[in-house]
């Protein structure tokens, strides 16, 4: 019987989209598996056919409606924040009080390419951070020496704790599947800024060094994605990658070693051998 490799990229109570070599997207049915995204499975080529007529339709269906309203969030949900992801792929995630991700956008070229093969829009913070940051290692967006990874955050009513706990989860990815990465971090509380970064789609944590590299001042270039990371990481003070600067304190959330615990077990749930299972893809980029 033919098998091919798939990782699983989202599961709902029956189905799981998994994506196949060459960046082809499936959806199968569970049939009672224990699946966790991030996991890597085979699939026997009998089973791309499984899914009846009716439900095809459905899901082609479903899939369309989904890329029509894609990166839009619902009127109900409230965002409290912009996380943002840079590496060489600049990404931002408006994200709600629910630690979701209601909205996201590519701020260059390889970011939009990132969120062409993976639509966080519903996921976790954390885990859009981790499966975002693995994608585009397995892309080979982190080069090949050693690059640096920022995690920035501006939002409207102080910086959740859970922001700590979400670098604490990337940090844990990068040393468990040893991508070739630091880790730098940087928050700030301030509404304004939240809502001029969201309109005018400037990376967040690009735009908080932007702004410690100019002392607070200074014009805030459309350009400001082009800059390297590295260039604004040697002038400010989140230039150590290894430690987290942030401009709002978070209250010490990762000072006991339980809490430490805590955040390493929740990353190991949410991205399960994620760096290994997709270093066994193609190369998408």
């Amino acid at each position: 019987m033919l098998q091919e490799r798939a990782l699983v990229m989202d599961i709902t109570n029956k189905y799981a989209t998994v994506m196949l070599p060459g960046g082809r997207f499936r959806r199968i049915r569970r049939r009672g598996r224990h699946l966790v995204v991030g996991q890597e499975i085979w699939l026997g080529k009998e089973q791309f056919g499984t899914l009846s007529a009716a439900a095809l339709a459905v899901a082609v269906s479903f899939a369309a409606i989904l890329l029509a309203f894609q990166g839009v969030a619902p009127a109900s949900v409230q965002a409290i924040g912009v996380v943002s992801v840079d590496i060489n792929p600049s990404i931002n995630l408006l994200v709600t009080s629910q630690r979701t991700v209601a909205k996201a956008a590519g701020l260059d070229a390889a970011g939009r390419h990132i969120l062409s093969q993976y639509q966080p829009v519903g996921a976790s913070v954390a885990n859009a951070v981790v499966t975002i940051t693995g994608i585009a290692v397995h892309d080979g967006y982190s080069g090949s020496g050693r690059s640096v990874v920022l995690i920035g955050g501006v939002f409207k009513h102080g910086v959740p704790l859970w922001f700590a706990s979400v670098v604490g989860q990337e940090r844990h990815a990068v040393n468990l599947h040893h991508w070739p990465l630091s880790v730098a971090a940087v928050a700030v509380s301030n509404g304004q800024w939240m809502r001029m970064i969201n309109k005018r789609a400037i990376s967040a944590g690009r735009y908080l060094l932007w702004r410690s590299y100019h002392n607070g001042h200074g014009y805030v270039s459309s350009k400001l994605a082009l800059v390297p990371l590295g260039r604004l990481l040697s002038h400010s003070a989140a230039g150590r990658p290894n430690r987290p600067m942030m401009e709002t304190p978070l209250a010490n959330h990762q000072s006991s070693s339980s809490q430490k615990k805590n955040v390493n077990n929740r990353s190991k749930a949410l991205h399960p051998q994620l760096g290994r299972q997709l270093s066994h893809l193609p190369k998408g980029r």
